[in-house]
């Protein structure tokens, strides 16, 4: 795999732990299976979102995921995460093991080569013993799965809020603890692009400056609220006056009432409404003009055509041959008699109208 270190600290030391205060569920001691753990910016990145969304929507900023990549011996690198749902029934934590059957089914069909690594966590306590119960379930997806924990609400450093851990037995205790794994992030070509479009992106949104319709919102914004800011001191004034607690000042006033004028009132809005409409009725007269000029042509040519085609069909049908529009034909009398549906009537009668066509 052609990956290289990002341009941060690339090792992640394995510095003393904090015990959370729900309980000792951590210790200081450094592990010694000796694996090796490499890990992905898109990892932290789908984190960080979830952990995001989820306070944005007013929720818990304590959210649970899986994480997946692949392991040989004791190297282990992880790609990818997804989230994953859990509850606490009775002070315990539960992750929706359904769910995560389900998603892994869906990741192995895309990433056959992905296996299940452990979980994550943002918990802001930190490791904790409703992590330590969720580590427990997750043993029955993975022997030794790891624990990623991001601290949310980490002071802005030069390290990463990041940690991972693996478990532990204490042989003095008897419990089961987490330690402290080192681990270094690497990044493939891909993901270096998007990291450094989503630095540049934060860099931006951190110095005030974005894109040209968020600087023009912005700008829209702050005028609108300066201009409703004026007109409550206006409405303040104009309040005070009429009840008597200021005393009436004819310039002020006339000042207001130019300026109320200049940006217009209902009046003007009806008239505008009122131009609108006539605009619109307008442009409505003309499409149906044009409509029903379209079908009066389209009438005219259907009776072209139909008159040619009865004059093509009457020497055929009823003049054995003869031209149909030549008076004194056979085809003449008998389109006649065709047309004015006097077929059953002595031809004789009309012998003297069509000469040469009855004898």
């Amino acid at each position: 795999m052609s990956s290289g270190p990002i341009p941060m600290d690339a090792d992640a030391p394995a510095g003393p732990l904090e015990v959370s205060a729900k309980g000792a569920t951590a210790t200081a001691q450094q592990s010694a299976s000796g694996i090796n753990v490499t890990l992905h910016p898109l990892v932290i990145m789908n984190i960080s979102d979830q952990c995001m969304r989820t306070r944005m929507q007013g929720s818990s900023d304590h959210v649970i995921g899986a994480l997946l990549g692949v392991q040989q011996g004791r190297d282990i690198e992880i790609f990818n995460s997804f989230e994953l749902p859990f509850k606490l029934l009775d002070g315990l934590g539960v992750a929706d093991e359904a769910y995560l059957a389900v998603k892994q089914e869906q990741f192995r069909q895309v990433f056959p080569t992905f296996d299940f690594l452990g979980w994550y966590s943002t918990n802001p306590d930190g490791p904790s013993k409703v992590d330590l119960d969720i580590q427990h379930q997750m043993t029955a997806h993975s022997p030794s799965p790891l624990f990623l924990h991001l601290a949310p609400s980490s002071p802005s450093t030069s390290d990463l809020p990041v940690k991972i851990y693996e478990t532990i037995i204490d042989t003095s205790t008897g419990k089961e603890l987490f330690v402290e794994v080192g681990y270094r992030v690497e990044t493939g070509e891909a993901e270096r692009i998007a990291v450094d479009h989503v630095a540049k992106a934060a860099t931006a949104t951190e110095g005030g400056a974005g894109n040209a319709a968020t600087v023009h919102l912005q700008s829209l914004r702050t005028s609108i609220s300066l201009l409703n800011a004026r007109i409550n001191q206006l409405h303040t004034y104009i309040s005070a006056v009429k009840s008597g607690a200021l005393p009436v000042d004819h310039t002020h006033l006339r000042q207001i009432s130019s300026l109320c004028q200049r940006l217009g009132g209902v009046e003007q809005s009806r008239q505008q409404l009122r131009q609108y409409n006539d605009v619109a009725l307008a442009e409505y007269l003309a499409c149906i003009t044009k409509g029903v000029g379209g079908i009066a042509e389209l009438v005219d040519k259907f009776n072209s055509v139909n008159q040619q085609n009865i004059r093509k069909g009457r020497g055929d049908r009823w003049g054995m041959g003869a031209p149909a529009d030549i008076p004194g034909s056979p085809g003449y009398g008998g389109v006649a008699r065709n047309i004015m549906g006097l077929n059953a009537v002595d031809p004789s009668l009309f012998s003297r109208f069509i000469p040469g066509s009855y004898e």
